[in-house]
Parts: structure tokens; sequence; C-alpha cells
């Protein structure tokens, strides 16, 4: 299921078994690999927008990752998985495919690029040793390999869950959750 539903403000029907985005044993493997093929695509896409403009900014870096991971969000979501009726986004505005029970709304685009974005940039931005923001100063840490790959782990998933919150869930809540468009009457 989801956490969007637990949120304040959250108008939608909650009870135990409904309103649950697909199978407990998907969720790792499209979630998983959605969010590392991203992450490993963006970084490629930076490299090669640094190849091809030397003096890129951050700004432009940022651009350049919230159009690609936008675009691949619409083709991946809009076209292939709501279609499949695995799951639905009922609610919403700047709606594709409207009035439909696979319809898309541009907001939740928006918002997952601004995930994925985040998650390209801490992949990214790695100090000399390798270290992402999360991961700094284990390289120092007097433990061992078991412990430090446990507290980089740790570290990771914090840090992902923090840009979760801040880049999708709160903004969901406020956009689309409390201030909902109809819902069509193919999912009702």
């Amino acid at each position: 299921g989801s956490v969007i539903g637990e949120l304040p403000g959250i108008l939608s029907y909650r009870a135990p078994g409904a309103n649950e985005a697909f199978s407990i044993l998907a969720i790792p493997f499209i979630y998983g690999s959605a969010f590392l093929l991203m992450t490993i695509l963006g970084c490629a896409l930076i490299r090669a927008g640094k190849r091809r403009w030397p003096q890129m900014g951050i700004f432009r870096m940022i651009a350049m990752c919230i159009a690609f991971t936008l675009g691949m969000d619409v083709v991946i979501e809009a076209y292939m998985f709501l279609p499949l009726g695995l799951y639905s986004i009922p609610g919403g505005h700047l709606l594709i495919n409207a009035g439909k029970y696979y319809q898309y709304s541009l907001w939740e685009g928006i918002f997952v690029s601004f995930t994925f974005t985040a998650c390209i940039l801490l992949r990214y931005y790695t100090n000399d040793v390798g270290e992402t923001v999360a991961e700094r100063g284990l390289s120092k840490l007097a433990a061992s390999n078991g412990v430090k790959s446990v507290l980089r782990s740790l570290g990771i998933i914090g840090i992902v869950h923090v840009f979760f919150l801040v880049f999708y869930h709160l903004p969901v809540a406020v956009a689309i959750g409390s201030n909902s468009a109809a819902w069509p009457q193919d999912i009702q």
C-alpha cells in the first residue's frame, strides 16, 4: 500500500486491504529497479552533458535531470503501468487520459521527477573516496567493513526516505490529495 492515505489532509477512503497499490512482492522489484535504473541513467546523462557542455552549472544539471525523469515517468506510468490496472491515480490536475481508470496527473510526474533528481544528484556528487553526502566520514571510522556497510546502507536509506517525504509525499498530499479533482467513473 501507500503511506499517502495516512498523511494529514488526505480525503481518500482507507481501510485494511483497500486502496493497496499492488502486491507487496512487486514493490521491491518495481520501485527498487526503477529508482536504481533511473539513477544510473541520470548519472550517465549528467556525465554526457558535462562532456558536451563542460561549463554546465548545477541549475542546468537539475533542469536536465527533471526533464529527463519527467519524460521517463510519463512514458512508464501513463502509457505502460497505469493501463495495466495495477494501480490508479484517481485525482489530481493536468491529466493525461482524463476520465479513464488509467488517467495520469502531471503533478505526479513532477513530484516523482523531483525525487528521482534528488537521488541522481546524491549518487553523482561523491567525495574523493566515493562517499555520498549520507556516507561522509565512514572511511575514517574505526570499524569493521561489515559495520561500515550497515551504516552506509542506513545512511542511504535514511536520506532517500527524506527525499521521498520532502519531494514526493508532502507535495502530493497538498497538490493532489487535499485538492483533488473528481474521480473518473471508470474508477468509481
